[in-house]
């Protein structure tokens, strides 16, 4: 079994409440965490970081990614909706450390969250995305972790 966090009014919507709902829950061998790496930064404000990853790493079972930036001007907080090469969180970083530790068996790849920013090519984010984690994986030389 898997549990993950979603949106609009999960219990689960900060790293300080999946730790604690995993505790509650216990038996942790026969349940996972399925982290939606920007479902916890769309409900809970916190954007997705290597240091939220290492947090949660013993209860996450698999991992959904989705891009996004939020509007510097306003904070953290979730804005718009892009492709994960043009998110404002450290994808690569992150990506690359899930792989290496095993964390996940299969990463999946999800629409973002968050307005539509004006002028930005919507078209075929799904084919990015996918050829910029493949080639995130591949290639050291990748970064991520635009600013808006």
């Amino acid at each position: 079994m898997t549990i993950e966090n979603e949106v609009w009014g999960c219990v689960v919507a900060t790293p300080d409440e999946v730790l604690a709902f995993f505790a509650r829950l216990g038996r942790r061998e026969r349940c996972s965490y399925t982290w939606d790496v920007q479902n916890l930064w769309h409900e809970g404000g916190e954007p997705p970081s290597l240091a939220t990853y290492r947090r949660l790493k013993h209860l996450i079972g698999y991992v959904h990614l989705k891009g996004g930036r939020n509007d510097p001007a306003a904070g953290p907080k979730l804005r718009w909706s892009t492709s994960l090469e043009d998110a404002s969180w450290p994808v690569v970083e992150v990506v690359r450390q899930v792989a290496a530790d095993g964390t996940s068996p299969v990463i999946c790849l999800n629409p973002s969250h968050g307005e539509r920013l004006a002028g930005y090519d919507y078209g075929d984010v799904p084919e990015r995305d996918l050829r910029f984690i493949t080639a995130a994986l591949a290639n050291r030389s990748i970064q991520s972790g635009r600013s808006a």
